[in-house]
């Protein structure tokens, strides 16, 4: 899988705060087919991107996920946190999934409708994300 950092930005406290995630893109069908599986864990700000994903399996993981369905413009469609192993989710409107630690969804505060904007920089591949949010 490639690793490639996603920065993140969210309101807290009435100023936009910028975080970082590394984010692992799976864009085959077998990046995609194993996911997390073999992974003890998911830090903090770390995450899957499935591109062209609208279902996910927990069987075989070892901890929980807060899964993030996408549309195809990066606006989240659903949220399922602390979803345990042994769990199927589907989304038929959404295009990708984002797979975070458990918890993490509720930590950046995001919610069903918030727009993550992705961009890439040409100098070092890394891609940036940003959730629009109205200050």
């Amino acid at each position: 899988m490639n690793s490639k950092t996603i920065g993140l930005r969210f309101p807290k406290v009435g100023k936009p705060e910028r975080r970082e995630i590394e984010t692992f893109i799976a864009a085959s069908f077998f990046q995609r087919l194993r996911g997390l599986l073999g992974r003890k864990s998911l830090g903090e700000f770390q995450g899957l991107l499935l591109e062209e994903c609208n279902s996910v399996h927990t069987i075989g993981m070892r901890f929980a996920i807060d899964i993030i369905f996408l549309s195809a413009d990066f606006r989240i469609v659903e949220i399922h946190s602390a979803v345990a192993g042994f769990s199927f989710r589907r989304c038929k409107a959404a295009t990708h999934t984002l797979e975070l630690a458990a918890g993490q969804g509720q930590l950046l505060r995001w919610t069903v409708g918030d727009a993550l904007k992705l961009h890439q920089k040409s100098t070092d591949e890394k891609i940036h994300c940003e959730k629009e949010f109205a200050i």
